[in-house]
């Protein structure tokens, strides 16, 4: 049981607010610019807390940004984004690797676009089925903003599906960290509000470039808006 073995060894009980951060490196092929990076950080309040003989973790997220390397363009996320990504649950594995704690957390596919109940595959096209007003701005898929020199705020209009996987240890009372890495990555652009913008670049994860931490936060802590 991992949860005794862990507080057999003298580990901290692990219950309790964290926050999380996810920091997570894409590598994008675009044709005429070569590989880019895109790193997406991503922060969160977690609240773990016991259940059976291991640890469930329940995050919401609080915020999201990005910037790209080399910086040809900037990528906000709109409010109506972040509000529109779902609180996540799943367990927090422990277990002892030469005398370590090692923390595992499969967070689960998430669906960003789209409803994958009504899609059995990454819409393909704006009006496929599956695709929704997923951050409820009156516009199909999901929102995002691309500032562009000369040409300004362009809307982008996404699908995306992935599952994050965060692999570490746990380094005493009031702190886990270790590597990220995003599994099953897939993303359509279906829609811009200029259709220049309109490009799919073969993306691909750099677990090398991802990681994650998180750290105890004041009990019952909330997101802080805006």
């Amino acid at each position: 049981m991992l949860v005794l073995t862990a507080l057999a060894l003298g580990q901290p009980d692990l219950s309790g607010t964290w926050d999380l951060a996810l920091d997570v490196a894409t590598l994008a092929n675009v044709s005429f610019l070569g590989t880019t990076t895109i790193v997406s950080h991503q922060w969160m309040v977690a609240e773990v807390r016991r259940e059976g003989d291991g640890y469930v973790v329940t995050h919401d997220t609080c915020g999201l940004t990005a910037e790209t390397r080399p910086a040809l363009a900037q990528t906000r996320f709109p409010q109506a984004f972040v509000d529109a990504i779902p609180d996540k649950t799943y367990p927090l594995e422990l277990s002892t690797v030469e005398g370590r704690t090692r923390a595992y957390m499969d967070l689960r596919p998430l669906a960003i676009g789209f409803d994958p109940q009504q899609a059995t595959v990454l819409p393909q096209a704006i009006d496929a089925p599956g695709v929704t007003d997923w951050d409820g701005d009156g516009k199909a898929a999901a929102t995002i903003h691309l500032l562009v020199p000369i040409f300004g705020t362009i809307e982008v209009y996404q699908v995306q599906t992935a599952t994050a996987v965060l692999d570490g240890w746990v380094r005493g009372n009031d702190e886990i960290s270790g590597g990220a890495e995003i599994r099953d990555l897939q993303q359509r652009t279906l829609g811009a509000s200029n259709r220049i913008f309109v490009q799919n670049p073969a993306l691909r994860n750099d677990p090398a470039g991802s990681s994650f931490r998180m750290t105890r936060t004041t009990p019952g802590a909330r997101c802080r808006s805006g």
